[in-house]
């Protein structure tokens, strides 16, 4: 996440105009001319200090100095110290041309002139939103026509159109994109004609014209303010003046964009181009040979020559459209770079020596190198393929460095999926079987990652345990979307753990060796995000699942014949709706376009419906209830249904410590009847800060409270038993003192009640949580697993249990039981966090929590170690 798109109401200090975010007003004064004179003239020293890079830190360039940025605060940041410091490019980039109007200035203004509303050609908004409708809902070309000849829609919605035909008519008066073209191409195929001549097949190569695209995408007005023109440098800490543990998220604060700046004109804006492709029939014969060179040429025909473009925040810019990014599987990386699959297509490893740690820094292949062709020596050497490259005359490519990892394939079902998991063992099944559940998860469906290393302990040796550890860690560490010298420092130590346990499982007769491609290719990972950025934009899961719902959606909406021309116009027809609706949004004030792709696949209960909920504002982390809390309990039903005990003692107990004072006396011992039922809810959600490390991980978190309810008969049949479901979390017990830890001042806690106080006995502004205690955090965690043990907390023999505010609770967490030598036969994943007395806190349940249980924490023992030694040294030096 740019540092920049956290924080609000920025205003010129030269014309007062407001910004939501710093970026935005970097924009205005670099661009608005008498901004842009008197920022040349004035530096806010308070705002924006200036301190000087060392030649070192600035490309060798003596003469030009680089200004470092001190970024305020947001109260949601997690990075401690809090400043963030930014060293901008030391000469001009991404500079404006002149300013233009972007192209839904210029539509609208047509509009106006031709008296027309924002939302024609339709004839309402409401018509609007039904063509919407109709569009993302993914029916047919058939269905579509059913629906609009209904007689209750003809005679009582009264659409201006009547059949599917003068719909699409009215779908294609929207404005579009870049239109596609037919290419006809001739390929040979390997089966052999009756002349014994490879056989050819006229194929259909549709396609849209590249440059188009981008200046289409660089132009969409949807964007402004979340696009980047010149690359910057973020640091985390200052050092004796000097910016150091340098920060990498989008690719503009990576190295690539910096270097490649350097190679051409001042004030020039790059636009990096992000291709991707899968391995297909046309591209396993020769079409490849000429599918590429037609899409790409435009790129090859300008060379180092700009495109002046239409930008989204309304001026025009000189552009390079440069390939930064490949994405593909394995097999199509290798005929990318020429090269046999047991080879790396980014660096020169001999096959041998892949299962290696040592040549992490082998040298990249040469682009000039392979496009110009070796001898047959170096062919045999270097295991090349005898491929003409289509990306040989590309400007400033770097083909090799271009190849992104595949986190996909190399790591989900690489690495960790192919050589770190042995399936059928008896043992491991049920502890999966009995594993604890929690909303983020699902096992065997989202992966089993999460919790495969909670089922490893005392069941595995150490070594496989530590191996396993240090995948998942490296994993973890590949997913995050803001890196740092720390973290990027961690993450190659985690995967130097993993090269040095590997062999256990060659010892044990798991493997026979670990010469393999996929855990040769995750070595390049660190570099890769130095080079371009965090790996979660270049993930082929992200293009593979495009290409496949976008295929077979377009696919299903056609009639079948000729269905590739239908599938190009259905595609175009989806980005003009949703082209309009981001115009609607920008030219209606307030109006948010509601399209039937984007799905909420939170499994809520309608009678908890969080419409006009309460929130916690002053708390961290907000919440929301039920308006009405859809269950009424008495006391003897919360003790018994809910195992509560003791419920009015500690109640009376949480009244006392909050000075209130009880409207009804509260009888320990007897007179329960006479209290009146509590309001319950079943569930509470928080909405979580963000984190730049997980930026696109879900916020909303769900503390689930209900009661078991067992099987009954009715006369539709058997209603199963439904468990209890409850939620463990962690809880701020006192305030966080740095210097004692991440850990300090939280503790875990089991959710078995959630509710609220009558108002016949006192009035607590926010919903009250009945939990159960688990013992404080141990100073460091289980060694090997390298996580932390708790259990439950006992007071005379009684479970510890309290009633606190929910505003105290900060987010759900997930337990592993520690199942011992083998699993208990009573144990079921629905009572074992009754049952089991001890368990381990799971790290790898979300990004967020890997952050906070591992990776802080580890740098926080680190840290503490490092003192010592240091304090060790300086007492050295006095002796």
């Amino acid at each position: 996440m740019p540092a920049q798109a956290r924080f609000k109401d920025h205003a010129c200090p030269y014309c007062g105009k407001k910004f939501a975010t710093l970026q935005g007003l970097r924009s205005h004064t670099s661009q608005v001319s008498v901004c842009q004179i008197q920022s040349k003239k004035t530096v806010n020293a308070e705002s924006i200090p200036v301190i000087p890079i060392p030649a070192a830190q600035n490309n060798g360039q003596d003469q030009k100095h680089a200004n470092v940025e001190e970024v305020d605060d947001d109260p949601s940041s997690t990075y401690d110290p809090k400043w963030i410091y930014e060293e901008s490019y030391p000469r001009p980039a991404g500079t404006p041309v002149r300013p233009c109007q972007t192209s839904f200035e210029i539509y609208r203004e047509q509009q106006k002139a031709d008296g027309s509303e924002p939302w024609e050609p339709f004839q309402s908004q409401d018509e609007w939103e039904l063509a919407c409708w109709l569009m993302e809902s993914g029916a047919s070309q058939t269905k579509i026509d059913s629906f609009l000849r209904l007689n209750k829609i003809r005679n009582n919605v009264k659409p201006n159109f009547k059949d599917k035909r003068a719909f699409f008519r009215t779908i294609d008066l929207l404005p579009t994109g870049p239109s596609f073209s037919c290419t006809p191409m001739e390929v040979m195929g390997n089966l052999k004609d009756t002349n014994g001549e490879n056989r050819t097949e006229v194929l259909e190569l549709w396609h849209r014209d590249i440059l188009e695209c981008i200046s289409e995408l660089m132009g969409n007005p949807a964007f402004n303010e979340k696009q980047e023109y010149a690359p910057r440098r973020e640091f985390r800490e200052m050092k004796n003046g000097i910016p150091c543990n340098r920060q990498y998220s989008e690719m503009w604060t990576a190295n690539w964009w910096w270097n490649v700046q350097d190679k051409l004109p001042e004030d020039a804006t790059v636009a990096p181009i992000i291709l991707a492709s899968d391995e297909t029939q046309l591209s396993t014969f020769s079409g490849d040979k000429k599918a590429w060179p037609k899409m790409i040429q435009p790129l090859i025909d300008k060379g180092l020559a700009p495109t002046e473009m239409a930008c989204s925040d309304g001026f025009i810019r000189s552009v390079y459209a440069l390939l930064a990014v490949y994405i593909a599987d394995y097999p199509e990386q290798c005929r990318i770079a020429c090269c046999k699959r047991n080879s790396c297509p980014q660096c020169t490893i001999t096959p041998k020596k892949r299962g290696c740690l040592e040549p992490a820094n082998s040298i990249y292949r040469e682009p000039v190198d392979i496009s110009q062709g070796y001898n047959p020596s170096k062919f045999k050497t270097l295991n090349m393929l005898p491929i003409n490259p289509f990306w040989k005359d590309l400007p400033l490519c770097h083909i090799f460095e271009c190849m992104t990892p595949d986190l996909l394939h190399q790591m989900h079902r690489g690495v960790f999926a192919d050589h770190s998991i042995a399936n059928g063992d008896e043992e491991i099944d049920a502890r999966f079987r009995t594993m604890p559940p929690h909303p983020t998860l699902c096992h065997f469906r989202k992966g089993i990652s999460k919790v495969f290393l909670g089922t490893l302990g005392g069941a595995a040796d150490a070594r496989v345990i530590r191996v396993v550890r240090a995948a998942e860690d490296y994993m973890y560490y590949s997913h995050f979307e803001s890196h740092c010298e720390e973290s990027l420092e961690a993450m190659e130590a985690a995967w130097k753990t993993f090269h040095t346990e590997k062999e256990v499982f060659v010892e044990l007769g798991v493997r026979n060796q670990f010469n393999i491609s996929k855990v040769h290719n995750v070595l390049h990972y660190p570099q890769n995000i130095c080079s371009r950025g965090t790996l979660d934009g270049f993930n082929s899961e992200t293009t593979e699942r495009l290409h496949i719902d976008l295929a077979k959606a377009g696919y299903r909406a056609s009639n079948k014949r000729r269905y590739i021309v239908q599938m190009t116009q259905w595609l175009q027809r989806q980005e003009a709706v949703q082209r309009f609706a981001s115009y609607l949004q920008w030219a209606i004030p307030g109006y948010i376009a509601e399209l039937s792709g984007v799905a909420n696949d939170e499994d809520e209960d309608s009678t908890d419906s969080t419409d006009g909920s309460e929130e916690a504002e002053l708390h961290p982390v907000k919440y929301t209830v039920a308006r009405r809390p859809p269950l009424q309990a008495s006391v003897t039903s919360i003790e018994n249904d809910y195992e509560a005990d003791w419920f009015t003692w500690y109640l009376d107990k949480f009244l006392t410590n909050h000075g209130l004072a009880s409207k009804i006396p509260i009888n320990i011992q007897h007179g329960l009847n006479t209290l009146p039922p509590f309001p319950l809810y079943k569930q509470l959600r928080l909405q979580l800060p963000p984190i730049p490390e997980a930026a696109s991980e879900s916020l909303t978190d769900v503390v689930h409270t209900t009661k078991h309810i067992d099987a009954f008969w009715t006369e539709k049949g058997l209603v199963k038993e439904i468990p209890a479901k409850t939620s463990i979390v962690l809880v701020r017990v006192m305030g966080n003192d740095p210097s004692k830890g991440p850990l300090h001042g939280i503790q875990v806690a089991h959710v078995r009640l959630l509710f609220r106080l009558p108002s016949e006995i006192a009035s607590f502004h926010h919903p009250l949580a009945y939990v159960q205690w688990f013992k404080p955090f141990q100073k460091d965690p289980v060694k090997d697993l390298n996580l932390f043990k708790l259990s439950y907390s006992f007071q005379q023999h009684y479970p510890h249990c309290s009633i606190i505010p929910v505003t105290q609770i900060i987010q759900t967490c997930h337990l592993y039981p520690a199942y011992g030598r083998s699993v208990d036969a009573t144990w079921t994943s629905d009572n074992i966090l009754d049952k089991c007395s001890s368990f381990y806190l799971n790290v790898y349940l979300r990004h967020r929590d890997f952050l906070q249980f591992r990776h802080r924490i580890s740098m926080f023992i680190k840290s503490k170690e490092d003192e010592v030694i240091e304090f060790q040294k300086k007492r050295a030096r006095r002796a």
